[in-house]
């Protein structure tokens, strides 16, 4: 599937393995697939979701993960765990205004260690007006959600107001690009 290709990418990207043993997300939603980082034992993390999905989530990932990873439930729009290396974000900010997406995206700005990295898997709207599937799904995060897909300098623009820089934009698949950002680095003007 197209979300598995995603996550393989963004785990290659990463230097992460993948191959066959992908293993499917824990709580068993058809769209998102976690690579199996098993093996991999110096990644940690923190899974922050709705508390539902979050106590949903920990028993399998407890499993396979052990202390690796934390579970924790809450609202991204207030906090996010502080002191991460590394934000993922998955289609999450097509979801929202530009007040909104902006707000989660300073959340992320704000707790990253020093040298943190923002990576945001999203659809970027190609320039022209013309019907394909990006434009389908904006249209359906508009009605359903009051979000959007964005173009390339909106979301440049989005990420610059929460105080973060684009380091690269990598393609995925069709329309779906990685986005690595960093926090901005601000320099002083002389008097």
């Amino acid at each position: 599937s197209w979300a598995r290709d995603e996550m393989v990418t963004v785990a290659t990207r990463l230097g992460l393995p993948v191959g066959e043993d992908a293993l499917p997300d824990p709580c068993k939603l058809p769209t998102f697939y976690v690579p199996k980082v098993v093996h991999v034992t110096h990644l940690h993390g923190v899974l922050l979701d709705r508390p539902h999905v979050a106590e949903r989530a920990r028993p399998r990932l407890t499993q396979l993960l052990g202390e690796r990873i934390e579970i924790a439930g809450g609202d991204f729009h207030e906090s996010v765990p502080a002191g991460g290396d590394a934000y993922l974000l998955k289609h999450v900010l097509h979801n929202w205004d530009d007040e909104r997406a902006r707000g989660l995206l300073a959340r992320c700005a704000e707790a990253m260690n020093e040298g943190g990295r923002v990576l945001d898997i999203e659809l970027i709207l190609p320039p022209g007006n013309f019907p394909d599937a990006t434009r389908l799904m904006d249209l359906e995060m508009l009605v359903l959600t009051g979000g959007r897909e964005r173009r390339k300098p909106e979301l440049r623009r989005l990420f610059r107001d929460a105080g973060l820089s684009f380091e690269s934009v990598t393609p995925l698949t069709g329309a779906s690009y990685l986005i690595v950002a960093s926090r901005r680095r601000f320099t002083q003007v002389g008097n």
